[in-house]
């Protein structure tokens, strides 16, 4: 199975999900995209945009600064068996209506504290985890 993680800046929310589930699983892949990669994200280093986001997912034992914001597309959507919708859900593009969609409620941690970040992390954790076990 794949999946597809999405939420709006591809920074932080959908970066970690995709982080957690290629950890947790090798039997099946998560990718991640954004709905509104901004371009000053689109194609930086998640170490060169967010600290907090980096620093929170290193307490887990994972190291995810060298992965890229990228931006959510057709042909993305098109490679994956479900997709995890992490953001406003007003914002699914047309394309997407014959794709299975999860949506998970999850806070955008931008501009928060790093408390905040850890908390946002935690949360996708839990989610992630029953997520894998559902999958098998």
């Amino acid at each position: 199975m794949k999946v597809l993680f999405v939420c709006k800046g591809n920074v932080g929310r959908s970066q970690m999900a995709e982080a957690f589930f290629n950890y947790q699983t090798k039997k099946h892949r998560a990718i991640s995209a954004g709905t509104d990669s901004l371009p000053a994200y689109a194609g930086r280093k998640i170490g060169d945009i967010s600290d907090s986001i980096v620093s929170s997912m290193k307490d887990e034992g994972i190291d995810i600064s060298d992965e890229l914001s990228k931006q959510l597309c057709e042909s993305v959507v098109n490679f994956c068996d479900l997709v995890v919708w992490i953001t406003n859900k007003d914002a699914v593009p047309s394309y997407m209506s014959k794709k299975d969609i999860v949506y998970w409620d999850v806070a955008d941690a931008a501009g928060t504290s790093y408390e905040f970040h850890c908390k946002v992390r935690d949360k996708i954790k839990g989610l992630v985890s029953r997520l894998v076990l559902d999958l098998g």
